[in-house]
């Protein structure tokens, strides 16, 4: 998570590749007083589906078209930016699950 500057409310999350399952981009969000508004440029052609699909709680041996992601405000990963599977661990996030 890297903030923009101080004064600001504009957060913006990097995905790194070699860390999270192959996923690459960013999220950026902007917190007004009444809303948020958050823009995604994820690039997912070389996600590892094998191990994401692994990881979803929910998966039953389908096809997976879905995921629930969202943005961790807790994070227990010194030094890197993303993770996946066991770095989303219940203790290392805030103690919720998240492939």
């Amino acid at each position: 998570m890297i903030p923009i500057s101080p004064a600001s409310a504009t957060v913006v999350y990097t995905f790194d590749p070699a860390t999270s399952g192959g996923v690459a981009g960013t999220i950026t969000t902007l917190v007004k007083s009444a809303a948020t508004v958050i823009t995604a440029e994820l690039d997912m052609a070389k996600a590892n589906w094998t191990a994401l699909n692994a990881a979803e709680i929910n998966c039953t041996n389908l096809t997976v078209t879905e995921f629930l992601w969202h943005i961790h405000t807790k994070w227990d990963n010194p030094g890197k930016v993303s993770e996946l599977t066991a770095g989303c661990s219940f203790a290392k996030t805030g103690n919720h699950l998240d492939p």
